[in-house]
């Protein structure tokens, strides 16, 4: 083949090429702020996040300045949440209500950075650090919007975040009753009773602290047994008050008589 020819060939080939290339492809390259910004909000009124995405990425710091940003600035932080990219989506709707303070938008991205910490929100095995996240920015934005749309939702969902970081601490209080460090389960579940007065557990927990006292004194060397079966008459006067007719009202009683029974006939146990 002649070398004129092979240039013809190599040159249709080209042309072929860039006739080819993509819309997407031609805008991302083209260099040209308005060509990109009108792609990529074509792209986001038709759910194509993730090509809007890469498309504002490249526009919203060409546009600084421009009147037009705040709004792809929104669109953007949004193409995140729409993609399942929470912890970015937190970032920058937090972002665009710090940066747009008197924007009509900045209740729905302090609303969207909320609910990017409940997505981001984990099983109650799992760390909770994000559930507390949720938590807070979820109490702040009714602190602040009262008179939301959103007010039964966001408080169906803050029972549901504490239900799930209650049934974790309760779940690490069960764990030392498990391993026999009764001491550190009694001052576990107290802790849960403390941050979750309301808690829909009160009554078992009532009995699981009183049970760990119980343990912790059968299992304590005999100086300490008088002061610690004491301590679980205590807990267990505690339950009988609040809960009479409890699940486990007999058994404590049973329990305590026991005990009554072990600190008048025993002389070994110290007296304080």
């Amino acid at each position: 083949m002649s070398l004129p020819i092979r240039i013809c060939c190599l040159v249709s080939v080209l042309f072929l090429a860039i006739g080819c290339k993509s819309e997407f492809e031609q805008v991302r390259t083209s260099g040209d702020p308005n060509k990109i910004l009108a792609l990529a909000d074509g792209y986001y009124e038709e759910g194509k996040y993730a090509k809007a995405q890469a498309l504002y990425e490249l526009v919203v710091n060409a546009l600084r300045g421009d009147p037009r940003l705040q709004a792809a600035y929104f669109k953007y932080a949004n193409t995140y949440f729409e993609t399942e990219q929470y912890i970015l989506a937190s970032y920058y709707f937090k972002n665009y209500s710090e940066t747009y303070t008197v924007s009509d938008d900045r209740p729905a991205a302090q609303y969207m950075e909320a609910m990017s910490y409940v997505k981001l929100s984990p099983g109650f095995r799992l760390d909770q650090q994000y559930t507390e996240k949720a938590i807070l920015s979820l109490e702040q934005y009714i602190n602040t919007y009262p008179d939301t749309e959103h007010l039964e939702a966001i408080n169906k969902l803050l029972v549901d975040l504490r239900v799930k970081e209650e049934t974790k601490a309760i779940e690490a209080a069960n764990l030392y009753f498990a391993m026999s460090q009764y001491q550190s389960a009694t001052q576990a579940f107290e802790r849960v009773l403390q941050d979750y007065p309301d808690s829909d557990r009160a009554q078992e927990l009532r009995f699981r602290i009183a049970d760990s006292h119980i343990r912790l004194a059968d299992n304590s060397v005999v100086s300490k047994r008088r002061e610690r079966y004491e301590n679980a008459i205590d807990a267990i006067d505690i339950y009988e008050k609040k809960y009479p007719k409890g699940d486990f009202a007999r058994s404590l009683r049973e329990e305590r008589n026991r005990i009554k029974k072990l600190l008048k006939t025993n002389e070994n146990y110290v007296r304080y």
